[in-house]
């Protein structure tokens, strides 16, 4: 796109949102391609909202319509406010809670979104040095044969330990997820569970199946699967004993070969599993086309055993059909346990065996189940 195309776009971003806000509003642009507005909100402004979202997302100009990406910060003017500089700050801080969400395309300024980036900033301050310090810490839940109710392997799941407190990873991961950090700890925990799967063959004489989760961020770099080809190369670790997690939403985004990678990570030897099937909309034909190993029922539908239990037995069905292994998760109940097995679920994994355990105390697990 040369500048002058550009500089046409950017006039008519600014003429379209004059035409739906109104000729009385103040519009400009405040650096690149960002646009402050003050406006009158005589309507409902989540319609308005709306309105600008569908309209400039597909701009027209000179009968070319341009595919746009849309992010709004709104802060509300009231009587008391006598510094437009603050004003405007806070309407960068709800643009900057809204930018990178595929979702919510506006966000209002309110002190809980105040709040929720200083506590993200604080994060961010932190993580790089949290890496290296080793306060990121893998966790690994049992996954247990339905049958018989041995050891099938485990989950392995990230805990991060700051000034001796634990942070939770719901407010850690979306960050890591669109700041892309993700990246850099995914390898960190692959490594780190390649490490414990050697030591337990050399300790136990086996190794579990460890599923790994994997971010949809990997997948648009081409090398990732060589990155984690040599780290198993560089512990010995087969492969075959190596599940990799990808969420069904990851599975289905049009952006991304995930056949291509999938048949990849299939002639390396890792396992394939989808994670929380049902939850998106991937299809049938879609599902037989992937060359996985396992379904994962998600925690939602398992809580729904005993009011609903149709979405579970509709998932373990295509799992027969397809001669794919089915791991329900999020299991608390012994009805749970029961139903899943009774219907021919392969794996449970959840509290009604284990929490998520540490190192240690999943090596204690091994030496009682085995």
């Amino acid at each position: 796109m040369d500048i002058r195309c550009g500089d046409e776009i950017l006039y008519a971003i600014g003429k379209k949102l004059l035409e739906i806000l109104g000729e009385n509003s103040l519009v400009s642009r405040y650096s690149n391609d960002y646009f402050g507005v003050i406006f009158n909100c005589e309507k409902n402004l989540y319609n308005i909202l709306h309105e600008v979202v569908k309209n400039i997302e597909k701009l027209r100009v000179n009968d070319v319509i341009y595919d746009l990406s849309v992010n709004i910060g709104i802060y509300k003017l009231n009587k008391d406010d006598d510094n437009i500089s603050v004003a405007i700050d806070k309407a960068i801080m709800a643009h900057s809670a809204s930018k990178g969400d595929v979702t919510d395309k506006y966000h209002i300024y309110d002190k809980e979104i105040e709040n929720k980036l200083v506590k993200e900033d604080n994060i961010e301050k932190n993580m790089e040095n949290a890496l290296l310090n080793g306060e990121f810490k893998v966790y690994y839940q049992p996954k247990i044969y339905a049958k018989d109710e041995k050891l099938y392997g485990a989950e392995a799941l990230v805990r991060w330990f700051h000034d001796g407190k634990m942070i939770s990873p719901g407010e850690f991961i979306p960050l890591f997820e669109k700041n892309r950090f993700i990246l850099k700890l995914d390898l960190y925990i692959f490594e780190q569970v390649c490490k414990d799967m050697k030591k337990w063959k050399i300790e136990f004489g086996f190794e579990p199946i460890v599923s790994v989760n994997i971010s949809r961020q990997h997948f648009i770099d081409k090398d990732f699967l060589e990155k984690y080809l040599l780290i198993i190369s560089k512990y010995g670790v087969n492969p075959n004993n190596i599940d990799l997690e990808i969420t069904e939403s990851a599975a289905i985004d049009e952006g991304i070969d995930i056949i291509n990678i999938m048949e990849r990570s299939k002639k390396i030897g890792f396992l394939i599993s989808i994670d929380d099937f049902g939850t998106g909309y991937s299809s049938l034909s879609m599902l037989q086309d992937m060359p996985i190993d396992i379904l994962k029922i998600d925690k939602s539908f398992v809580d729904k055993i005993n009011a609903n239990n149709s979405l579970v037995d509709y998932i373990i069905n295509i799992s027969k059909g397809l001669k794919l292994v089915t791991i329900a998760e999020g299991v608390e109940t012994e009805e749970q346990k029961e139903y899943l097995k009774s219907k021919g679920c392969d794996i449970i994994q959840g509290y009604y065996y284990s929490k998520p355990l540490s190192q240690k105390e999943f090596e204690e697990y091994m030496k009682n189940k085995n």
